[in-house]
């Protein structure tokens, strides 16, 4: 329960910075358009570079999240008082 709740808080938190660099910003500041020139350098080149800014703006991502919670305990600590 709680790392589905963990999961949603992080895609939350994901979904609004896509949204203020895709939308607002207009800038790829994740760097997708980096990650595909190295996969696609000769794609790249004659399809996406000269327009990639509007390309970004609607190009879908598909964001997975597995969120862990490993250790649920409270950690405490002896105070000891003289």
């Amino acid at each position: 329960v709680m790392e589905g709740q963990l999961s949603e808080s992080i895609r939350s938190d994901i979904d609004a910075a896509l949204k203020k660099g895709q939308k607002e910003l207009k800038s790829d500041i994740f760097g997708f358009g980096f990650a595909f020139y190295r996969q696609h350098p000769d794609l790249w080149h004659s399809k996406y570079e000269k327009n990639w800014p509007e390309v970004f703006q609607d190009t879908p991502v598909n964001v997975n999240i597995d969120a862990k919670i490993i250790s649920t305990g409270t950690n405490i600590m002896k105070i000891f008082v003289k």
